[in-house]
């Protein structure tokens, strides 16, 4: 049995063991809590650091932030709804006219399916592909539009108010508030129902435009791409289908649909576009995947893809009246010296076609300059095609 003395001794050095264990494990938290810390910092700051580089790759040619950037869910989804139009190719001897009637009754038939982020294909049928034996054939602008001398810029007498306005270019206002802007105006998802009467606004106006297409068969719509090309706008590509489940699928699905629909654009018109524009944007939540593949191949295709930095906002739900997308553009373009509007050419953008006329003075009055896209046009891109290698 222990004595008195030789318990207190114990119990003393159990004490101290006790200390000294507690120190040590004090001793190692604090060693160890400032490496949890940096690695936990770490890993935020790399996310940070993605999301800057996103918000830098979408920093348009003048330095302004594309405005769509931040509210993703309009310019990913709204600004660019998936289309529903279920046209299928008509015989050819239909006329032109039954044809388009009837177009524009499936148009209505179809509205109660169209869905921001559904759609339906238009054409199941395969398409051919390029080959080397129709590559280097196609044709110029310039061999197209003939011997069409009308001037690009926008030049503009003073006195067009009975009338529409008539382009003049030794009268070139340079005192308007928009002098020395270029003003890039596209229209997508067509052709439509109000394509013709976008092209007859147009061409009183002598303004060319950028018509970023999708791909329909019949008889009418092929009609359509060629006056497109005839009267001097740019005819780019925006998919043949539309339908995001298809193109974004795979590397392999995006190849087919594109080259799908520039077979289709080349034979219909005899030239063969090399602009692009991506349904939803370069920059999308809808393609999980990432866009490093489609880009790269466009790239190697040598297309130019073009986004936007301005939203006209008419595609976006909120119902927009024609005076409220003037506006919308109006106030987009007002720091940029370089504007790519985002239009939409389709059955239910009427408040579009609308505004146009209206737009279009407002524009041409204070001096802007409208012009059509080509692959010589710095591009706004949200995601630059040179950061994918």
């Amino acid at each position: 049995m222990l004595s008195n003395t030789e318990v207190n001794r114990h119990n003393r050095r159990r004490k101290k063991n006790r200390t000294i264990t507690l120190t040590l494990i004090l001793i190692l938290i604090v060693s160890i809590l400032p490496t949890i810390l940096c690695t936990v910092l770490f890993f935020r700051i790399s996310k940070l650091q993605k999301q800057v580089n996103v918000l830098m790759s979408v920093v348009n040619e003048d330095g302004y932030y594309s405005e769509m950037l931040f509210n993703n869910e309009k310019y990913a989804f709204a600004a660019e709804p998936d289309n529903t139009r279920l046209h299928k190719d008509k015989t050819i001897d239909i006329n032109l006219k039954d044809e388009k009637e009837d177009i524009i009754k499936s148009d209505i038939d179809n509205e109660k399916l169209y869905d921001k982020q559904q759609v339906d294909n238009i054409d199941t049928s395969d398409g051919d592909y390029i080959t080397s034996d129709n590559k280097g054939q196609e044709q110029s602008r310039e061999d197209i539009k003939g011997a069409d001398d009308t001037p690009a810029n926008n030049d503009v007498q003073d006195d067009h108010i009975d009338g529409p306005v008539i382009y003049d270019p030794l009268t070139r206002k340079v005192d308007g508030k928009y002098y020395g802007k270029k003003i890039y105006l596209t229209f997508d998802d067509g052709p439509s129902p109000i394509t013709e009467e976008i092209l007859e606004v147009l061409e009183n106006y002598q303004v060319k435009a950028t018509f970023f297409v999708i791909g329909k068969t019949d008889t009418w719509s092929k009609s359509i791409y060629q006056r497109i090309v005839n009267d001097g706008h740019t005819l780019g590509m925006h998919s043949f289908s539309h339908k995001y489940s298809t193109i974004y699928n795979s590397l392999e699905d995006f190849k087919k649909d594109f080259t799908k629909l520039l077979n289709l654009l080349y034979d219909t018109t005899g030239y063969k576009p090399n602009i692009y524009r991506f349904p939803g944007g370069s920059y999308n939540k809808v393609n999980k995947y990432g866009m490093e593949d489609f880009i790269r191949f466009l790239n190697n295709e040598s297309v130019v893809y073009f986004d936007w930095n301005v939203d006209s906002g008419d595609a976006s739900g909120l119902g927009y009246t024609k005076e409220q997308l003037i506006e919308n553009v109006l106030n987009g373009i007002d720091n940029k010296k370089s504007a790519i509007i985002l239009m939409h050419d389709e059955k239910s953008k009427q408040a579009t076609l609308d505004s146009l006329p209206e737009l279009l003075e407002e524009l041409i009055s204070e001096g802007a300059e409208l012009l059509p896209l080509d692959n010589t046009v710095k591009p706004v891109q949200q995601i630059r095609a040179s950061s994918v290698k």
